[in-house]
């Protein structure tokens, strides 16, 4: 019973260890009372490690914040000028086109009349057409002028 009992003990004292921690002495565990009363309850490493940890990604993403937000006015003053030189160059192709437009009208149908100059040229136009139909219809079709001149040479 020697051997299988002492592996016994091992396992229990192992287990245990592993639940419930290394056992502490009397005094040990006396001392650790009064650093807790003076100093507080210690901190384990890895939660000092987690909150140096912690404190330096608030720190970064705070810069990281601070830079996108000046970035982007950046960008934003930068659209802006961009958009207002499309707008002004859009604006001056629209004024080029437009006075290619008149020249070139103005070449193939002259200057344009106002509105009053329009109707007044149509009705006098019309005015021309009735009395010429009229003096057709009373003294008949007119001879080209170079009959007369012809019949008379001849």
């Amino acid at each position: 019973m020697g051997y299988a009992h002492e592996q016994y003990s091992d396992f229990i004292l192992a287990a245990s260890t592993a639940v419930y921690g290394t056992p502490t002495p009397v005094l040990s565990s006396m001392s650790s009372v009064a650093s807790e009363a003076i100093y507080g309850t210690p901190v384990p490493v890895y939660q000092s490690l987690l909150d140096a940890a912690s404190s330096s990604f608030a720190v970064a993403t705070g810069k990281a914040a601070e830079l996108l937000d000046s970035t982007s006015s950046g960008v934003e003053s930068v659209r802006d000028n961009l958009q207002s030189q499309y707008d002004a160059a859009i604006s001056a192709a629209s004024s080029s086109l437009s006075e290619a437009s008149y020249a070139a009208s103005t070449a193939v149908y002259g200057v344009p009349s106002g509105s009053f100059e329009s109707y007044s040229s149509v009705a006098s136009q019309n005015w021309a057409d009735l009395v010429s139909k009229a003096s057709e219809q009373v003294y008949g079709t007119p001879k080209p002028f170079y009959e007369d001149y012809a019949s008379q040479a001849g």
